[in-house]
């Protein structure tokens, strides 16, 4: 569920309209708007300032979801602490008859998809099939990362972490 809200700033009583995939939305009139988008959608809302303004109405951006798809990996993927420090520490372990995990490519998004970190988890762990590796986090930034782990067998995982 997510909530949009439209700053209508110089515009004494404002009313709105909101729009999925460019699509009015019948009833959609409040703001903030609260609705619940799947991945590739995307919102907009119309502003109308009434007849004193100029111009009397403005048109938002489309604000798309991108999403998080579920974790398709097999086996067990472990990030702490979370919330990171200085450092953070990841462990992938394989589940029973899936694919090697080794070598795994390691992404690090920050909330707005920039990438801050891109490596390979290729060292064993302290048991077979297992891999952990420990990255040095003290130069990021506060807020909100997403990491994204992908195997050698294709499958891959998106989690959420916060500094």
């Amino acid at each position: 569920t997510d909530t949009f809200t439209a700053n209508a700033t110089n515009c004494p009583s404002p009313t709105y309209q909101w729009f999925r995939n460019n699509v009015l939305i019948p009833g959609a009139t409040s703001n903030p708007y609260i609705d619940t988008l799947g991945a590739g959608q995307h919102m907009s809302v119309v502003v109308h300032c009434g007849a004193c303004a100029s111009p009397d109405s403005a048109g938002s951006n489309n604000l798309t979801t991108t999403g998080i798809p579920p974790n398709p990996l097999k086996g067990e993927f472990a990030v702490w602490p979370n919330p990171v420090g200085e450092s953070l520490t990841l462990s992938l372990s394989e589940g029973e008859g899936t694919a090697r995990v080794l070598p795994a490519v390691v992404e690090i998004f920050d909330i707005v998809g920039r990438a801050v970190y891109s490596g390979v988890m290729a060292s064993p762990g302290l048991s077979k099939g297992e891999v952990t590796e420990t990255i040095d986090t003290k130069n990021f930034s506060r807020g909100t990362y997403f990491i994204e782990i992908t195997n050698s067998g294709g499958e891959r995982v998106i989690k959420k972490i916060v500094k």
